[in-house]
């Protein structure tokens, strides 16, 4: 049993140099698989990753951390502004504003996804 095993592992150390000798099969080339041009035309148009967000809110003081001031947006989704100038911190402070949602951030507020405005206006009350 064990000469058998011997043989098996003898062979299999003198024949593995040749098979690496052997060419490596082909391989596709992007033009030759079906759709590939679709796929390069669309991996094309993705651009960077931004996640640009935008619409109309409210300011809202979230007692959380310490308390901090956040944006809801009308659609439910919720902001934590990493850049809120004073002028906007005022709960309820109905606001238009436009942003990058920055997931690459980590802070220390368990609410809302980051957000770096880029413009906010106050919308008025009449």
């Amino acid at each position: 049993m064990i000469r058998t095993l011997l043989l098996l592992l003898l062979a299999g150390t003198l024949l593995a140099p040749g098979c690496a000798n052997n060419p490596p099969p082909e391989t596709a080339r992007t033009g030759d698989v079906p759709g590939a041009d679709q796929a390069e035309e669309l991996l094309e148009d993705v651009g960077d990753p931004e996640d640009i967000v935008s619409g109309v809110g409210a300011i809202t003081y979230v007692d959380l951390e310490g308390g901090f001031y956040g944006l809801v947006a009308d659609d439910g989704a919720k902001y934590n502004v990493i850049n809120l100038e004073d002028a906007f911190k005022e709960d309820g402070l109905r606001v238009r504003f436009r942003g990058t949602v920055r997931d690459d951030l980590m802070t220390t507020r368990m609410w809302g996804r980051n957000l770096e405005v880029e413009e906010m206006l106050p919308l008025s009350d009449d």
